[in-house]
């Protein structure tokens, strides 16, 4: 992580953080996965019949696609930088007290600037030999966009009580410019399902 801080005017203050981030996973989902191993005979045993009429189903896909797929992909990516983290993040922060005289004394303006890096929402699909069936490739990972917000706020301060308490008061206005556009979190592989927020 880098910071840095510097005052281009004696009552304006600017800010620069940039960090970056990995996490590692290891020895995942041990317990887990014996439980597969003794309920996989089971699911082998009811696979053809159908879970759902309506969303055209069966038992052996459903657990296949929500239970199987999604924990082996977690047990391949033992060992490697979690993908669902964003790397990079980046912020810049600025601020204005107005001085002590005039029409605007004690107010101040402020604004922020945040990014954030791009991260993996979901896996394709990829056949694996030894195990004559699709899996789900944790090397390319499909990505969701970057994000970025802007903030703005004004603030008030003045000195109470003889100069015993500096009283403040702030209104902040986050993701100020926000389109309310969908950000994709989750994707399935053949796309069935892509969760989304706001």
């Amino acid at each position: 992580e880098i910071e840095g801080v510097f005052s281009p005017l004696p009552n304006w203050r600017i800010m620069i953080n940039v960090a970056q981030q990995q996490t590692v996973r290891s020895n995942t989902a041990r317990a887990f996965s014996e439980l597969l191993e003794l309920r996989q005979p089971i699911w082998d045993r009811v696979a053809d019949f159908w879970q759902d009429d309506r969303l055209n189903i069966k038992i052996g896909e459903n657990v296949k696609r929500r239970i199987l797929d999604p924990t082996r992909a977690i047990l391949l990516l033992d060992g490697s930088p979690a993908p669902e983290q964003r790397e990079w993040r980046a912020n810049l922060v600025t601020n204005y007290d107005f001085s002590n005289e005039g029409a605007l004394k004690g107010f101040g303006i402020g604004g922020a600037y945040r990014w954030e890096d791009s991260v993996a929402i979901g896996f394709p699909t990829t056949f694996d030999n030894e195990l004559q069936d699709d899996v789900l490739d944790v090397q390319n990972p499909y990505f969701g966009g970057i994000e970025d917000n802007i903030d703005f706020w004004v603030s008030y301060s003045r000195p109470l009580f003889d100069d015993r308490v500096d009283w403040k008061l702030q209104l902040n206005i986050r993701n100020a410019l926000d389109d309310e556009d969908l950000i994709p979190v989750a994707r399935d592989p053949d796309f069935t399902y892509v969760g989304m927020r706001i």
